[in-house]
């Protein structure tokens, strides 16, 4: 079992971020897209494309909010006028209350992790935290706390590694099936409902 200690040093997160941002946001080929949540609401911006994992990115730093907004698709930005993410890893910068569902955290060998609390959202009936974690085929690691047990969570990626954008984009697409599998459960759970 995979034990981490959570970054709540708001210079530790910080580095961390920026360990992210350079290796997730790095590539050559940036586009400016329009960007647009399935459950409303968007805006504009360069989505980087990794054509080789078939992952575009785009990471921005929000200062007002003291975190990091991290979203990330599978769609071919060449192909679309307008991005849909597939999934989210927003990040604070101060000690994490789990308001976003995303963090860093580091292991005994000082590594450290992207983790995820497996609340995804989709604007879709079903899409959430108990599907995440119903279908999600990775292993788990856990976050140690006091006085609590520990929090479970999904490693994203881990930093600072020749692998962490390929494990990023497993990550995305583990989550694009999940939300997949969940729209295709409820249109099944419709369709036998009218069967009936």
């Amino acid at each position: 079992m995979l034990m981490l200690k959570l970054l709540t040093d708001t210079s530790d997160i910080l580095e961390a971020y920026k360990s992210f941002r350079d290796a997730a946001y790095c590539s050559d080929l940036k586009q400016k897209k329009k960007i647009n949540f399935k459950g409303g609401g968007g805006g504009e911006g360069k989505v980087c494309w990794y054509p080789e994992l078939r992952l575009w990115s785009y990471l921005k730093r929000r200062k007002k909010m003291n975190d990091s907004w991290n979203i990330f698709g599978i769609q071919n930005p060449n192909k679309y006028k307008c991005m849909a993410p597939d999934c989210e890893i927003n990040t604070p910068f101060q000690s994490n209350c789990w308001v976003t569902a995303g963090a860093f955290a580091h292991d005994e060998h000082d590594r450290t992790f992207v983790v995820h609390s497996g609340r995804i959202g989709g604007g879709k009936p079903g899409i959430g935290k108990s599907a995440f974690w119903r279908l999600y085929t990775g292993e788990p690691a856990y976050i140690e706390r006091s006085k609590k047990q520990p929090l479970r969570v999904a490693v994203v990626t881990i930093l600072d590694e020749p692998d962490t954008v390929a494990r990023l984009a497993q990550f995305v697409w583990m989550v694009a099936w999940i939300k997949a599998t969940v729209t295709i459960e409820q249109m099944r759970k419709k369709k036998d409902a009218t069967d009936v």
